[in-house]
């Protein structure tokens, strides 16, 4: 408001002075001041972006506000989320199947697992691995955790093996609370982990009394969908029924936290443990290669992951919000964002145990849900899938995550009825972040060319080894123009509240993400790893990873950008781009694995000719049954990678572009 005023009377002073001056020195002040203000593009920039940016500074600044009240009151998430509950008390929390949850049964129940971890033993600054599938227990387990001081660390529940024995032991957690659903991948590391505890929790019906157990017996599912089989078994005499995954050298955690009072934890141990700089959680990358790296997430991570989610989408304008939440609760997205809007501004959230195409739009209609989240592949399994009359009878006024390929944006748009998409770019550990409020089709955001010092993220340019390009007269890096594709950085600067970088518990995988000397000597930037292009507006696109963009016949080959087209070319059916290297050739040659037992080759390469430039088009084609996919609905390229073009490994179809005739050939 007060830079408000300043400019109206900086403008009406301007006005005064010049009805004493005559037109020359009048036309001469206009001509010093179009020229200062950057001329013809800085006109140009005002009529196209001044609206948007303001538009994007007052939700930033309501963001930046709430955020400051935060770190001034030291507060914690347990003591935020307590002042939630006193507001809203018996209203709808966490919908889950056909359970709800109140905001004072979630409440309750964290108060009984703070108070049985402190008996324990368990003291401020310990971790606990938490390893379960969706309930409103997850979220109960973590919040307890956190009421106590514990740092709880999200483990992927797809992992299994070594990759889980590596988060546990990597996040030097002293327990690990387990879901009876995953007692044997569990069962098969506990001899590696033998100084660990382990507590068992099985209840499927997640209703706030918590009195029975599911007991899985497998699963099965398809590409897109997951449906489990249960049979549930109740308590007796607080005793567990026989069941043959069940490992009784594990306590049972949904029996014993019954024995402790739903009182709140006393303040002490919360002021102690608590602040708004203290841990709140780990959270592991979910990244497509190596082993898992444990991202730190303070309390102040965790509001800027609400609030900023909240406020820079407009959330507190959409009547009756209820956000449907399908996305896995050890990933940011669905653990922080969306449980985060929950905790902090009293949202309802719907959640599911496990995504399904059929059930999504079910879901939301089910719940009343206004608002949903995606990220991933999740808006092409659902426009791939039959139609439906649940597609446009639902209430979805907005739906935002990330993964939305540019290509089918119109399409998903058209079928589904939901106008407002808010793509977002950002991870789960980086300073970096966008937001695409004006829901512009295929951005993922937006930086302001007019006020570029406001938000300090830039573009930069790279050489072809990766590294950054730097000036070889000043050392610094060398930013990129408009149109432009350079890898994304973010400014750090430490104990900001949205400009720090906590990085991860390995401190040289957390130094590998930070560049200095980038505008000036001695600054230090967020690493994103990702190549993006900005145009002349500021809109940001996505265009890959650095890892997977590879170079051809001198051109870089975005794998994303042409993973689209051929996504397109094939009906949605699943694909992954890949270089290859090739003996005696310069670069890496393009590969695809294609999802499928036959494939008309002559029709596919006719369509791809009139989409893709030569040294885009896929050098190699391997026809596969099905591609692996993380947890958070990303596609698995590594193994592919390593294994090429060799038909001595390969067993499925193999076929390789003949350039002079023209055709794909065996």
């Amino acid at each position: 408001m007060i830079l408000y005023r300043l400019g109206i009377c900086s403008a009406l002073l301007a006005v005064w002075v010049t009805s004493f001056l005559p037109n020359t020195a009048l036309c001469m002040i206009a001509f010093i001041f179009y020229y200062l203000t950057g001329g013809h593009e800085t006109l140009w920039l005002i009529r196209h972006t001044l609206l948007r940016d303001l538009r994007g500074a007052y939700r930033y600044i309501s963001l930046l506000l709430l955020m400051k009240y935060y770190e001034l009151k030291d507060v914690s998430v347990p003591v935020v989320f307590s002042r939630t509950v006193k507001k809203h008390g018996d209203s709808p929390a966490i919908f889950f199947e056909d359970v709800v949850w109140t905001f004072l049964d979630l409440e309750s129940y964290s108060n009984r697992v703070a108070r049985y971890l402190i008996s324990q033993g368990f003291v401020p600054g310990d971790c606990v691995a938490l390893y379960m599938e969706n309930r409103p227990e997850y979220v109960g387990i973590w919040l307890g955790c956190a009421k106590a001081g514990i740092v709880p660390a999200l483990i992927n529940t797809h992992i299994v093996g070594n990759p889980l024995r590596h988060s546990i032991d990597v996040a030097s957690a002293s327990a690990v609370i387990y879901g009876v659903e995953l007692s044997k991948p569990i069962n098969e590391i506990k001899s590696l982990l033998p100084n660990i505890k382990y507590y068992e929790s099985g209840s499927t019906t997640t209703s706030p009394e918590y009195s029975e157990i599911s007991v899985h017996h497998g699963s099965t599912s398809d590409h897109h969908d997951q449906q489990h089989s249960a049979q549930q078994l109740s308590f007796t005499d607080d005793k567990l029924l026989h069941n043959p995954n069940c490992d009784l050298t594990s306590k049972y955690f949904d029996t014993e936290i019954k024995k402790f009072s739903t009182e709140s934890v006393p303040p002490p141990i919360l002021d102690k443990s608590s602040n708004f700089r203290s841990k709140l959680l780990y959270v592991f990358t979910s990244g497509t290669t190596g082993l898992p790296k444990a991202a730190v997430i303070k309390q102040s991570r965790f509001y800027y992951f609400a609030a900023g989610s909240y406020y820079l989408n407009n959330m507190g304008n959409i009547k009756d919000l209820c956000l449907y939440n399908p996305l896995p609760l050890y990933h940011s997205a669905g653990g922080l964002v969306g449980i985060g809007i929950m905790m902090v501004f009293g949202v309802r959230i719907a959640i599911r145990r496990k995504f399904s195409v059929r059930n999504f739009w079910k879901d939301c209609i089910k719940y009343n849900c206004t608002g949903a989240q995606y990220i991933g592949e999740i808006c092409r399994y659902l426009l791939s899938s039959p139609e439906t009359p649940e597609d446009k009878s639902h209430n979805i006024q907005l739906l935002f995550g990330n993964g939305l390929r540019p290509t089918i944006w119109n399409q998903f748009t058209e079928r589904f009825g939901v106008t407002r998409i808010a793509e977002f770019y950002g991870s789960t550990e980086g300073n970096a972040n966008l937001m695409n409020i004006d829901c512009k089709p295929g951005a993922v955001g937006f930086a302001s060319r007019l006020f570029p010092s406001v938000y300090p993220v830039r573009l930069v340019r790279l050489r072809e080894d990766g590294n950054v390009l730097r000036d070889p007269r000043t050392g610094l890096c060398v930013l990129c123009k408009p149109g432009e594709t350079g890898e994304f950085v973010g400014k750090i600067i430490k104990n900001h509240v949205m400009r720090s970088f906590d990085g991860y518990i390995d401190k040289e995988a957390t130094e590998k993400k930070i560049v200095r000397n980038v505008l000036y000597q001695g600054d230090s930037w967020f690493r994103s790893g990702d190549l993006l292009n900005m145009d002349e507006c500021g809109w940001m696109y996505f265009i890959d990873r650095i890892g997977d963009t590879f170079r051809w016949r001198g051109e870089n080959v975005s794998t994303i950008e042409v993973e689209a087209v051929l996504s397109n070319v094939l009906q949605q059916r699943d694909n992954i781009v890949y270089g290859v290297e090739v003996p005696g050739a310069e670069g890496r040659a393009g590969m695809a694995a294609i999802v499928g037992d036959e494939l008309d080759l002559g029709g596919f390469l006719a369509a791809i000719k009139n989409q893709l430039p030569a040294y885009a088009r896929p050098l190699f084609l391997r026809l596969v049954k099905s591609l692996d996919i993380t947890g958070t609905f990303k596609l698995k390229k590594r193994c592919l990678q390593n294994e090429g073009y060799n038909p001595h490994v390969i067993q499925d179809p193999l076929y390789f572009l003949d350039t002079v005739k023209g055709v794909y050939r065996k």
